[in-house]
């Protein structure tokens, strides 16, 4: 994953939108989603305003091309990770034969990272 691509929809006319065709790569990508009756609705109005919030210093509350790493001891393995991240497919020792979702690294790829990003982290503990 050379590029990190965040995919945002704002939408209106729902009937000629097509939405559900476009969530699971919105999803995956850690975007946003608004479908709104009107771009003039005050809610359509009050979700811009929320994903395009800034901090005292003016900039966005959201990073951009992220890189997570997790290092483990020896007795901990990583299976792999759930949520809006690409896997790196970087192996080192700590990393799991099982995987799960988003497996075969300790190094994903996200496109952004706000408050509200979610993703889950799956371990495997050696019985030794």
């Amino acid at each position: 994953m050379n590029s990190s691509i965040v995919l945002d929809l704002f939408a209106c006319s729902l009937d000629q939108v097509r939405a559900a065709e476009l969530s699971a790569a919105i999803e995956s990508s850690g975007g946003f989603m608004m479908l709104g009756e009107s771009f003039e609705s005050e809610q359509f109005k009050k979700c811009l305003r929320h994903l395009f919030n800034r901090d005292e210093e003016g900039n966005l509350k959201m990073c951009f091309d992220v890189t997570i790493k997790i290092v483990t001891t020896k007795e901990v393995k990583i299976c792999g990770a759930l949520g809006p991240c690409a896997s790196l497919r970087k192996k080192n020792s700590s990393v799991s034969e099982k995987e799960i979702g988003e497996g075969g690294t300790n190094i994903w790829k996200l496109g952004t990272l706000t408050n509200r990003t979610c993703i889950a982290f799956f371990f495997q503990v050696s019985d030794e």
